[in-house]
């Protein structure tokens, strides 16, 4: 169902419009046909067949205006369809007054040419509706006929069982073709139900396969890296050690580069020990990320003979891989600088998700407190990197003191429609 009500099925507006382009040809037919032979059908039929003219026009103008169905929105189709069902019945009355005081075949006919008019809103009934709804059309036309013709035979003899039997035939007629329908219909979508699911299995292989490829190649640079580059320049940072011990103290400006180059070479050991961590499987992937959130803060505690308060919810959302990665990886370059910078003897965690697709997460030390100069120097203590990952999702994160000292990491996302329904 879409905000405009239940979804139409696809081709049924069409089918309707021709069906009612067929009913104004049709009475355009019978009105020419009055015109070019003066007076060829009586008042009554000329009447009748202008309205009807009239009213099938403003029927397709009616389907043929998509802004109504915004406006009507569930009762759009259904009043369509109560029109095309009720109008043929009332229309034909004239006719079947005129034929029931003549013969018996002629009211036979005059029921039974109903079945053109009537048909197609059965098959679009059946076509949208459950095979309920059919049957509620099939006794509501069976009750309307019997009720004219009570009304116009009221002078004219006509036995019970014969207005009985002409209904009754038809109505059966119509809820076999009506069950049809509906049965046919009914198997479709259920085909096509199964055909969804077919695909979301699908798109969830198709989604393991790429994380699998995703990983291997991951594990691959990370072999690359660490054998190439990892060791290159901690050698070269073991060389410039040695080098700057064999160089005479008084040599200031040789000393003064090698530390420049010692600092750069240490800088991009660390850079580079952080992109292997980044590309290594963490336990994210293993455990999924309530797991991996409390493994790697109980570790970190442990690690740093910190005291450790958890407000953990007690399930978390299942939600897109980029999220819960950025959430972990923050969590982890916050967790390392607490150990690392904060000199800390206590750690508060708070995971929230106060509405759906939205989270909060507030990482608080009692610490040191962040030196205001490091919000210059974010490179050193992560921190930017931390805000690209909070931007890649759509979220904010803030570091800023805390009122009882240390500092607080917030990472804070209002709702988005990234995530799914609790597990």
């Amino acid at each position: 169902m879409d905000k405009n009500g239940p979804m139409i099925e696809p081709g049924l507006i069409r089918v309707f419009k021709i069906f009612t382009l067929m009913q104004i040809g049709l009475f355009v037919a019978l009105v020419g046909l009055d015109i070019i032979w003066f007076n060829f059908f009586s008042p009554v039929i000329q009447a009748r067949n202008v309205v009807s003219l009239v009213v099938w026009t403003l029927l397709f103008g009616y389907l043929s205006w998509p802004r109504l169905h915004k406006l009507l929105k569930r009762y759009y189709l259904p009043l369509a369809l109560v029109v095309s069902s009720v109008f043929p019945m009332i229309s034909n009355q004239p006719i079947l007054k005129l034929t029931i005081q003549k013969n018996l075949p002629g009211i036979v006919i005059s029921i039974w040419q109903l079945l053109p008019a009537l048909f197609t809103p059965l098959v679009l009934i059946a076509w949208q509706y459950p095979f309920k709804v059919v049957v509620l059309f099939c006794i509501y036309t069976g009750i309307f006929d019997f009720y004219l013709l009570s009304v116009i035979a009221q002078s004219v003899y006509l036995p019970l069982w014969i207005m009985i039997g002409l209904i009754s035939s038809r109505t059966i007629s119509f809820g076999v073709v009506g069950y049809m329908i509906s049965t046919l219909m009914a198997n479709q979508r259920l085909q096509k139900q199964a055909i969804q699911q077919a695909n979301m299995q699908l798109i969830k292989q198709a989604e393991a396969l790429e994380h699998l490829t995703l990983t291997r190649e991951r594990n691959r640079l990370a072999r690359d890296l660490h054998d190439t580059l990892a060791h290159t320049l901690s050698g070269m940072a073991v060389n410039l050690e040695a080098i700057k011990i064999v160089v005479p103290a008084d040599q200031a400006e040789v000393q003064k580069m090698l530390d420049h180059s010692l600092l750069a070479a240490r800088k991009g050991l660390n850079d580079t020990r952080r992109a292997l961590r980044d590309l290594r499987p963490t336990q994210l992937e293993d455990m999924g990320l309530y797991g991996a959130l409390h493994r790697i803060l109980e570790t970190t505690a442990e690690r740093g003979e910190l005291r450790l308060i958890l407000q953990l919810p007690d399930r978390i959302p299942t939600m897109l891989p980029d999220t819960e990665q950025a959430i972990y990886r923050i969590a982890q370059e916050a967790l390392e600088n607490i150990v690392r910078h904060a000199n800390a003897s206590k750690i508060q965690f708070k995971l929230e998700f106060p509405a759906e697709g939205g989270l909060l997460m507030e990482i608080t030390d009692d610490g040191v407190g962040i030196n205001p100069a490091a919000q210059v120097e974010q490179d050193h203590y992560g921190i930017r990197g931390m805000q690209e990952r909070a931007v890649s999702i759509g979220a904010i994160l803030q570091v800023f003191p805390s009122d009882s000292g240390g500092t607080i990491v917030s990472l804070r996302k209002e709702g988005h429609h990234d995530s799914r329904p609790y597990m």
